[in-house]
């Protein structure tokens, strides 16, 4: 019976963790007009609907990533 009951929580817990998720991640590259990386600089996501604002900044390399961002238009 223990099995049983261990087989049907771990059903239970994929369940849950199989669920689509309504964020998503914005990566992108800062690039200069001969196409070096620009690092250092500031960027700023700002949502349309909500007017939250959050900033990121570009690494060394102009890397920059902005994480767990809210899908919608």
């Amino acid at each position: 019976m223990r099995q049983i009951s261990l087989v049907v929580m771990c059903f239970a817990i994929t369940g849950l963790v199989s669920a689509q998720v309504n964020k998503s991640n914005l990566t992108g590259i800062v690039r200069d007009g001969t196409g070096g990386a620009v690092p250092g600089v500031a960027i700023k996501l700002t949502s349309v609907g909500t007017g939250a604002v959050r900033t990121e900044s570009s690494d060394a390399s102009g890397f920059y990533r902005f994480t767990l961002v809210d899908r919608g238009v």
